[in-house]
C-alpha cells in the first residue's frame, strides 16, 4: 500500500510538472513571436517611408535621385536606400 502511494504521488509530480512547463513554454513562445512580428510591422513602415512606397514622402527614392543629378548633396546616405 506504501508503495503504490510513493509511485502515484510521483507520477502525479512528474506530471504537474510537465503541465507547468509546457504552460510556461506556450507563453513565452507567443510573447516572443508578438515581439517579432511587432518589429517586423515597424521596420515593414519605416522602409516605406524612406522609399516613398507608402505615398508620398519627402525622402522618396526618385526625389533622391533628382537631388543627386542637381548636384544636391546627401549627407544621410538616404540616396541609395533601395531602389
Amino acid at each position: 500500500m506504501k508503495a503504490g502511494l510513493i509511485a502515484l504521488v510521483a507520477v502525479l509530480t512528474a506530471r504537474n510538472a510537465i503541465d507547468a512547463y509546457g504552460f510556461l513554454a506556450k507563453a513565452h513562445i507567443g510573447h516572443a513571436l508578438a515581439g517579432d512580428l511587432a518589429v517586423s510591422g515597424r521596420a515593414a513602415d519605416i522602409d516605406a517611408k524612406i522609399c516613398g512606397r507608402g505615398g508620398a514622402s519627402e525622402w522618396g527614392c526618385s526625389g533622391a535621385f533628382d537631388r543627386l543629378a542637381a548636384g544636391v548633396g546627401d549627407p544621410d546616405g538616404l540616396a541609395l536606400c533601395c531602389c
